[in-house]
């Protein structure tokens, strides 16, 4: 099997594709009331943020944080070939995790409160 190259463009589009299966599985959990799911694109600084809380969290003060994910979706120019791809490994790596946890999330299908995680601490 042929290995593809990870071009600059690739590697932007590779995570764009994560970013995006974040969101539609953080919109699934938040309609389905599962949790408080929600990702978010900083234009200005080209980065990415997800999170997860309790479904009855608080929306202002200390909820519980379930998960969270920051990730740039560009990547250095400074860098070398090698950097470049080692950093995209990582971030790769870190929104599958993410993803994996999402998923985990729907499949048990029971909503995450305060109460739940207080007993699971």
């Amino acid at each position: 099997m042929e290995k593809r190259i990870l071009t600059e463009q690739l590697m932007t589009e590779i995570i764009r594709e994560r970013a995006l299966k974040i969101c539609q599985l953080s919109l699934e959990i938040t309609t389905r009331r599962l949790a408080q799911a929600r990702a978010e694109v900083h234009g200005p600084i080209n980065t990415f943020s997800a999170e997860v809380r309790p479904i009855d969290a608080p929306i202002s003060g200390d909820s519980p944080l379930l998960a969270e994910l920051r990730m740039e979706l560009d990547h250095y120019d400074f860098y070398s070939p090698k950097e470049q791809e080692q950093d995209f490994s990582r971030r790769l790596k870190e929104a599958d995790q993410y993803i994996a946890y999402l998923n985990l999330i729907l499949a048990r299908g029971t909503a995450m409160t305060m109460e739940a995680v207080r007993g699971a601490a």
